[in-house]
């Protein structure tokens, strides 16, 4: 994981400005995945002005899979794979010892698919449209928002949606799961560093 910073600071109002911009870059590295920011971070008193933006600078679903670590750390530069992704967010508010700022993501995954070459099979069909989204405030209201998530490993499909919204009081969650799981078949589509074996009655869980 790497930070690469650039701040813009004024001493009379202490506003630190993270840009975008070529001259003025400013990134979070996650294993392959770029993180680009702007906006400001202000800090008058004890109170913390929070307007940041956040987006991906890269587009592959290769390099979502570098945040897998069972992927990550076995031949990832020989992986099959083809698919788009992007993801955005925002920190928007007020951070004290009481107070939590907004914020919010967005993630979106389109026609993605990975292979091992020297596995038998794949997983195809992956598609993810999540959002994530938490007032300002006291940080216990927040809402998850899975408009799709879908994904056919080794021959299996799995679909599913479902909203969550989470408060300090209570949990709603709505939703439906379509599909089956076989956790056999996924030492077909990744390489484990550990033995995987369910007894026949329990290797299959399905969903309808």
């Amino acid at each position: 994981m790497f930070f690469y910073f650039f701040f813009n600071d004024t001493a009379t109002t202490e506003i630190y400005t993270l840009s975008l911009h070529d001259a003025l870059p400013i990134y979070l590295k996650l294993n392959e995945i770029d993180l680009g920011f702007d906006g400001y971070v202000e800090m008058p008193s004890d109170d913390i002005k929070t307007d940041i933006t956040f987006k991906t600078k890269n587009t592959r679903f290769k390099d979502v899979l570098s945040m897998i670590p069972a992927i990550y750390k076995t031949d990832f530069e020989d992986i099959q794979t083809d698919g788009q992704f992007k993801m955005n967010g925002y920190v928007k508010g007020i951070y004290n010892n009481k107070n939590m700022p907004a914020y919010g993501i967005n993630l979106l995954v389109k026609n993605a698919w990975f292979k091992y070459p020297d596995l038998p099979k794949s997983v195809k069909n992956i598609n993810i449209d999540l959002k994530v989204d938490a007032e300002e405030g006291s940080g216990d209201n927040m809402t998850v928002n899975i408009k799709k998530a879908s994904m056919t490993t080794a021959g299996n499909p799995f679909s599913m949606n479902a909203f969550i919204n989470m408060t300090a009081a209570d949990v709603a969650m709505n939703g439906n799961v379509k599909g089956k799981i076989d956790f056999n078949s996924v030492k077909e589509v990744i390489f484990l560093d550990y033995h995987f074996v369910l007894e026949p009655h329990d290797k299959l869980l399905q969903f309808v």
